[in-house]
């Protein structure tokens, strides 16, 4: 497609402070068409009169995002895909386990965009002091943690003083125009030798690299990672990256259906497949949907 369009630059800032070129335009009516046949949400009036967006990729950081930045999604976008997408506030995540083990020792604790505070719930008995940030109100209102939660930024904490051991943020980054910003306010919110937890989808896995999801672009997500991104953003601010875990690559095919039948010889032949698929993606060291990192505030 011609990346010479009318309505977007060939060439932006980048929110890590590089230069930024122009990769991908995708029509507005193709997305807008692609989110109603998903979950049946019209987005149209997140983009108002525009045609298209821009994909761009940051040349200091790797770093891909999409612009204007306007496009992201706002409150009454996340109320309506919460309510039509079952599930989107997730009561597990692949990366609750692993940051809990992370947590022994350690007395508090902040998550950023914490939904209806699932995770916040799961480990409130056993810290001193957790809390939660949250946008959509109606999260907040039908929340499950008896932790408080809290509509303000990131930002708005910092400028508060106050501290925690950790600040995490589960599949929220993605979804913020500026990220710098977002690190920057949140390693604020740190001790020194503090860690901030970060978890979004991973742009090296196949889904997410060839834009199977439409969930991966505007006006849900406006930005993506890798690990490869995640250190060049931590050499920024001067902090160390002590450990990066990618989710496991695993087969979700489909249960058998009425056409096909749900006999015995049907289950174990969709097992079968499944076990072949992931095997394979095992030989060939597939990357899954996911990418946690773990960064450490160093003391100066």
């Amino acid at each position: 497609m011609d990346k010479n369009t009318k309505d977007l630059p060939t060439q932006t800032l980048s929110p890590f402070g590089g230069d930024a070129k122009i990769l991908q335009v995708l029509p507005v009516g193709f997305v807008v068409e692609q989110y109603r046949r998903k979950c049946g949400v019209d987005v149209s009036s997140s983009f108002g009169p525009l045609m298209n967006i821009g994909l761009y990729e940051c040349d200091r950081t790797g770093y891909k995002f999409w612009r204007p930045e306007d496009v992201a999604g706002d409150e009454r976008f996340y109320r309506d895909i919460s309510h039509a997408w079952e599930g989107y506030y997730r009561t597990e995540r692949w990366e609750y386990s692993l940051v809990r083990k992370f947590l022994t020792g350690k007395e508090s604790l902040l998550e950023v965009g914490c939904g209806k505070g699932y995770f916040l719930r799961s480990i409130e008995a056993r810290m001193k002091s957790v809390m939660g940030l949250e946008f959509n109100e109606e999260a907040i209102l039908n929340k499950v943690t008896s932790a408080d939660v809290l509509h303000m930024s990131i930002e708005e904490i910092a400028a508060t003083g106050k501290k925690f051991d950790v600040v995490c943020a589960f599949q929220v980054l993605e979804h913020v125009t500026d990220p710098r910003s977002f690190i920057e306010w949140a390693l604020a919110c740190l001790h020194d030798g503090g860690t901030l937890v970060l978890s979004t989808p991973n742009n090296d896995s196949v889904q997410f690299r060839n834009q199977e999801d439409i969930f991966d672009v505007p006006p849900h997500h406006v930005g993506h990672f890798t690990a490869e991104v995640y250190e060049e953003v931590a050499k920024q601010f001067g902090c160390s990256i002590f450990r990066t875990v990618i989710q496991p690559c695993r087969a979700t095919l489909p249960n058998p259906t009425q056409k096909t039948g749900n006999s015995v010889f049907h289950r174990v032949v969709s097992l079968v497949a499944r076990a072949l698929v992931n095997v394979s993606y095992r030989i060939n060291n597939e990357p899954g949907d996911a990418i946690l990192v773990f960064m450490r505030k160093d003391v100066c």
